[in-house]
């Protein structure tokens, strides 16, 4: 039986849902200061969001199913694959360690977390609505066609990235590696961020699959309108791992640790314990160089791509350190931060 809650394309009540789950997570974070919660309340909530639209649509055709278990999956996956992370790490979540202070960067990142979910549920959520699914409504089920094909197997290529990126990570990174070595193997060995390019790659498939009914003749106008709006889905989470919270934040900061490793004052000390500091810079440089920042592809043919081809492939130069034109700061920055340092110890003693 088909629930009509707040309207037809159930926009109102996802709304209510998400804001609501993240506001308990936030207050049990707030409350108990337990940081396990964070990305876990992100994850199971497009869970929640697929299966309680799925069963308030109430129309179980093969592609709502098929929609709303890929989305259920992949939050599953991601859920229980953060926790485990934040777990494994102390049950801190070093993201926050110049937050925990300040409520209000927390309640930023919890609105923007709403929003990040919400947005991009829009494909399951439109779909699972009476609005595109129902007859009378101006919905209906056009047969699964070579879209569907197409939508399955990219999402089910983005989610094998993605797992397979991450395992290889999280192995990585609980070896304890050498702070002079970085990720480079597996699908690291060809894409710089794997990991968000499955993520991509996934969610691109899921709008794929929930557009191929604007390919029919049986959903009415608004309704495909709707469903074109969904594709707001893939485009924000492009907009968040390459412009915001994911490439931004990992790729020239990583450039410039590993930059400040082989040239910073004290490295001759350092290498004592770890002869491979001196060189870790240039090693990295080359990796960069050879990589592509998003899209897996080989290293003897990246390598050679001129900068024009390097942009088509969304590697972009203000994700690169580049030592010619920030080197000189970066490291006058690292010695007068070092002098301070000292001072205040001084000042201590």
């Amino acid at each position: 039986m088909v629930v009509y809650a707040l309207d037809e394309y159930y926009l109102g009540v996802t709304a209510v849902i998400t804001v609501g789950y993240q506001a308990l997570a936030f207050l049990i974070m707030l409350i108990f200061g337990d940081e396990t919660i964070n990305d876990f309340a992100g994850g199971s909530n497009f869970l929640i969001l697929a299966l309680v639209t799925l069963n308030l649509g109430g129309t179980y055709y093969a592609r709502n199913i098929i929609v709303s278990v890929l989305v259920m999956v992949w939050a599953a996956r991601l859920a229980i694959f953060l926790l485990i992370r934040v777990i494994k790490s102390g049950g801190k979540d070093t993201r926050f360690d110049d937050k925990r202070k300040k409520p209000a960067a927390m309640v930023i990142f919890y609105i923007l977390q709403i929003l990040w979910v919400w947005i991009v549920s829009l494909p399951v959520t439109l779909l699972n609505s009476p609005a595109a699914s129902v007859p009378s409504q101006g919905g209906g089920n056009p047969p699964l066609g070579a879209r569907d094909i197409a939508g399955i197997v990219m999402w089910s290529i983005g989610f094998i990235c993605e797992v397979v990126a991450d395992f290889h990570k999280f192995a990585w990174r609980f070896s304890n590696p050498p702070k002079s070595q970085f990720m480079r193997y597996g699908l690291w060995k060809f894409s710089r961020a794997p990991n968000y390019f499955g993520e991509i790659l996934l969610w691109w498939g899921i709008f794929v699959i929930v557009n191929s009914i604007t390919i029919s003749d049986i959903a009415n106008g608004n309704v495909k309108k709707a469903l074109w709006a969904s594709i707001l889905s893939p485009i924000f989470t492009m907009i968040l791992l390459l412009g915001l919270s994911g490439l931004p934040l990992t790729q020239k900061p990583t450039g410039k640790k590993f930059f400040l490793m082989s040239n910073g004052s004290d490295v001759d000390q350092r290498a004592i314990q770890d002869p491979d500091v001196k060189s870790a810079w240039s090693r990295y440089d080359e990796y960069v160089k050879e990589t592509s920042v998003l899209i897996p592809f080989p290293n003897f043919i990246y390598r050679r791509f001129p900068e024009f081809l390097r942009w088509i492939f969304l590697d972009f130069p203000f994700y690169r350190f580049n030592e010619s034109k920030e080197g000189a700061k970066v490291l006058q920055e690292e010695e007068q931060k070092t002098k301070t340092n000292t001072e205040k110890s001084a000042m201590i003693t």
